[in-house]
């Protein structure tokens, strides 16, 4: 048997009497014609072949190509290598220090003059405020005047060594004198010898900042009636005397009218054996802190410190601290005449300190009229009553 297509792409089997024709296009198969009566018939039965099905062929999963893990992307940062500055090894000229420093307020063509004193060798250079500067090697030299073209208010400053200052309430500069600004530092300023009267009678408003600078030699009256009558000063600075270290005389502050107050502490480093006169006619003191008198010589003259103190609230912790009546001035003989009289009384009542009951074994205190006065009175003072007659 003979397989093929015809033209119209049948396919055809063909065999010796029989022709089948597979019509591919509907699917039908054409009724075969039957071949002439003379020739033998055979019964076909057409055995389909069956196509044989294709092979399965496995389902390859293909493997994936993996893809590339990529590098990760590294950005380089370059290490920058710091360039280092040296820290200077600063030079002793780096190093700021200050000089004794005042204030002065001026009018056009105002003169001031420096209140130099002969007490001890002068070698310093002054900065008057206005870009001019002096060197001054002799107290009373020329120099020490300088005149103002323009007026204001200007610092002066001292470096250097100028060991005595003293106004004296003298000469029309010491009107012209309003501040202490700062009493300078070591090696900036080499301190005073003689402070005596320095700023008596001037218009100084303050007592600056720092501590007053000494040269070591300074005498026990060095600042004597320093800010005596300084109407115009109504505080102190703290710690303004720590370095008073060799003075042993507190006459500093009588007659200055305008002080309010006193800082704590202001004596503690002073070995003092006379406050007499330290405040005396203090009219608008007010306050007084305790301790003040505490560290002062057991034999002390406190005569009239406190006298014509119409304000004054009397502290009952003045000389000493509680539980200190027994040995304060033990075998001493003090001097407490006049320390608290006064003619008037606007304040505050304040409490007498109980000198009288104070154990002086030996000796013998000075009590004539330390609470006298007719400004001392149960108004005034809340123990009045207790007070024994030889104290009043």
């Amino acid at each position: 048997m003979e397989l093929y297509f015809d033209e119209l792409n049948n396919l055809v089997f063909s065999g010796i009497t029989t022709e089948y024709v597979l019509c591919v296009g509907d699917g039908v198969i054409p009724t075969p014609t039957p071949t002439p009566s003379n020739t033998p018939s055979y019964s076909v039965t057409l055995t389909p072949t069956p196509t044989p099905s294709a092979t399965e062929i496995p389902s390859i999963t293909p493997t994936p190509t993996p893809s590339e893990t990529p590098s990760p992307s590294v950005t380089l940062t370059p290490t920058l290598t710091p360039t280092l500055t040296p820290t200077p090894t600063p030079t002793p000229s780096s190093i700021v220090t200050q000089g004794f420093k005042t204030e002065w307020t001026v009018a056009n063509n105002d003169s001031i003059t420096l209140p130099f004193t002969d007490d001890g060798i002068f070698n310093c250079t002054v900065y008057w405020g206005d870009t001019t500067s002096d060197v001054i090697t002799a107290y009373n030299q020329s120099g020490i005047t300088h005149t103002y073209t323009t007026g204001g208010v200007y610092t002066v400053e001292i470096t250097g060594d100028a060991p005595g200052w003293s106004f004296n309430d003298s000469g029309a500069s010491s009107a012209l004198f309003t501040a202490i600004l700062y009493w300078g530092d070591v090696g900036g300023f080499n301190g005073f010898t003689d402070l005596g009267r320095g700023f008596k009678g001037t218009a100084i408003k303050n007592t600056g900042t720092g501590k007053i600078l000494f040269t070591g030699s300074e005498g026990i009256f060095a600042i004597s009636e320093m800010f005596y009558q300084c109407s115009s000063l109504t505080g102190l600075t703290s710690g303004l005397l720590d370095n008073a270290v060799n003075i042993t005389r507190l006459d500093i502050f009588a007659h200055s009218s305008g002080l309010i107050s006193i800082p704590a502490g202001l004596f503690d480093n002073m070995p003092i054996t006379g406050a007499e006169l330290a405040f005396q006619n203090c009219q608008s003191l007010e306050t007084i802190p305790d301790g003040l008198y505490k560290y002062t010589a057991a034999d002390c003259n406190f005569g009239s410190s406190f006298a014509d103190c119409p304000k004054l609230q009397i502290n009952p912790w003045t000389f000493y601290l509680s539980g200190e009546t027994s040995t304060r001035f033990l075998n001493q003989s003090p001097s407490f005449n006049s320390v608290f009289n006064r003619s008037s009384f606007t304040g505050v009542q304040g409490t007498a300190p109980d000198l009288w009951n104070c154990n002086y074994g030996t000796g013998t205190p000075s009590t004539t009229t330390t609470f006298g006065g007719a400004g001392n009175d149960g108004t005034s003072i809340s123990n009045y009553a207790s007070i024994p007659g030889a104290w009043l």
